[in-house]
């Protein structure tokens, strides 16, 4: 059925796997029920300014747009999922997916959403994910034969940022990068009990220059040491929640409680597009939620539980600028620069420099 003025269709290239559970069933790929409430959420907020014209919804009390999805996967491979992958952390029956092709065909009676659709659908595509860790780049597409466009990034979100990688080594690179940013990265060789690679967190790097003490610092200083630090934030929890954590140097579980957050997602979304055999790692950040900032936790390891907070403001568009500027000769310590995994941060961080 070729498109009409109440039909319009896409191909789209896969350019990463997507994550399942049920990667053995039929039209287990990119799902309609996943991509029709986030693309309505999308032009919710960018096509009609967070307000949809009620001629437009299936029904005057839903955001839910008045169209209907059809995909049709070509050739659908299951990939080899690895024992220890190094972006998922779950041990489960999830497996990944990959598609030669996808045709994503939109239809509806009204003729004019079939333009707004037209019109906003690639944008869509270049501010989103599919998935299960869609935000470390997980299931990536993209219209086929297109360029990827970063200056489709969201009005509302930092500019879009890219280093290079390869097939073969951009989810190791991702991690890398990452982990960096986050809660900074301590390799061991668990024989000798040293390290083979360590480098502190940027974050904590930001939080100095603020003068905020470092949480992981905090949390050492209230249970290993007994004292009460002072003008102490949860940091590193803004790139992403982490409720559980083992902290095997210290032989320590980390335990973090809230009464009013259970969850919050990494506010960085990876877009690996492959072009010419050479993987673009294109990234954004979104602005931190508002209702995750100010909010109090309670961390539980042994004895008393410790009272943090989130700060009451953070902008993530300094902090990143404020990463990359970093002088990362001087920030790692000098043992570590012949690692292959400070080789790979120094070329990085001098392409992300250079784009600030």
């Amino acid at each position: 059925m070729l498109d009409s003025k109440f039909k319009v269709s896409f191909t789209l290239k896969q350019h990463t796997p997507i994550i399942h559970f049920q990667s053995e069933q039929v039209g287990a790929t990119l799902r309609a029920t996943e991509l029709k409430p986030k693309f309505d959420k999308f032009l919710k907020k960018y096509a009609f300014n967070n307000k949809i014209p009620k001629n437009y919804k299936i029904k005057d009390d839903k955001d839910a747009l008045d169209y209907k999805v059809n995909i049709e996967a070509q050739n659908k491979q299951i990939v080899a999922f690895e024992k220890y992958p190094p972006l998922y952390f779950a041990r489960d029956s999830k497996e990944k997916v990959q598609t030669d092709n996808l045709t994503i065909s939109f239809i509806s009676f009204q003729t004019d959403l079939i333009q707004i659709i037209k019109d906003n659908f690639e944008a869509f595509l270049a501010n989103t994910n599919f998935g299960s860790r869609q935000s470390k780049g997980y299931g990536c597409f993209y219209i086929k034969d297109k360029k990827f466009n970063p200056n489709l990034v969201a009005k509302d979100k930092t500019k879009m940022y890219c280093f290079n990688s390869t097939l073969n080594s951009y989810e190791n690179d991702i991690k890398l990068f990452y982990g960096f940013l986050r809660a900074g990265i301590n390799e061991v060789d668990f024989r000798t009990k040293t390290s083979r690679f360590y480098a502190k967190s940027l974050m904590f790097l930001y939080a100095n220059s603020l003068g905020i003490t470092w949480d992981k610092k905090a949390i050492k200083e209230h249970f290993l040491n007994h004292k009460q630090p002072s003008n102490h934030h949860l940091m590193k929890d803004l790139l992403g929640l982490s409720t559980n954590e083992s902290w095997i140097s210290y032989k320590m579980n980390i335990k973090k409680s809230s009464k009013s957050i259970d969850r919050y997602a990494s506010p960085i979304l990876f877009k690996p597009i492959l072009e010419d055999n050479v993987v673009k790692i294109y990234f954004f950040a979104s602005s931190i939620n508002k209702e995750f900032l100010n909010q109090h936790f309670s961390i539980h390891s042994k004895g008393k539980p410790l009272q943090i907070s989130t700060p009451k403001e953070f902008d993530i568009d300094q902090f990143l600028k404020h990463s990359f500027n970093v002088d990362i000769d001087k920030h790692i310590d000098k043992k570590y620069h012949k690692h292959k995994n400070f080789l790979k941060l120094v070329n990085i961080f001098k392409t992300l420099k250079a784009q600030v």
